[in-house]
């Protein structure tokens, strides 16, 4: 993903779509992600919601 940033050792990851920061994790029990939105158009607030 370009522009992403990649935290928590790689298993979590914030990104920008349409304007907006989401969240990707990926789960410990198996290699699924869960994704969610942080509703901020603001990186270092996405940083601190993802984390």
């Amino acid at each position: 993903m370009e522009g992403a940033r990649y935290l928590e050792d790689g298993r979590l990851t914030i990104f920008k779509r349409s304007g907006v920061y989401y969240a990707r994790l990926r789960s410990t029990a198996s290699s699924n992600y869960i994704w969610r939105s942080l509703k901020t158009t603001n990186e270092q607030t996405a940083v601190d919601l993802g984390r």
